[in-house]
């Protein structure tokens, strides 16, 4: 959703500067380019952020528990193998029973 609010951003900049140009008023042709540009820059990086097309993004339904949904892992804390309490492990298994595993620790 905040992917489209931001599209609508870059129409917004886009009408300014079309309004600019019709009345011939240059900072209005500047300051709508300016925003239109950055929305669409702010579109491009949101969409390439979530892994996702900017096309899926815009003609897909709302929330209807997509690829998000198989990634929810669960997580747990434990000591580390030092045994001292020195490390932390954090072991995340998939939901789907999938077996992956992510290690990791900080010794200090």
């Amino acid at each position: 959703m905040p992917v489209v609010i931001s599209l609508y951003n870059a129409f917004t900049g886009l009408a300014v500067a079309f309004e600019g140009y019709v009345m011939q008023i240059p900072a209005l042709i500047v300051a709508g380019t300016v925003v239109g540009a950055a929305g669409t820059l702010l579109t491009q990086l949101m969409a390439k952020a979530m892994n996702r097309p900017i096309s899926g993004v815009l003609f897909t339904k709302f929330g209807g528990g997509g690829q998000a949904s198989h990634a929810a892992g669960i997580f747990e804390l434990g000591e580390g193998a030092s045994g001292g309490g020195a490390g932390l492990v954090i072991e995340g298994r998939q939901a789907g029973g999938e077996g992956a595993e992510i290690v990791e620790r900080a010794h200090g």
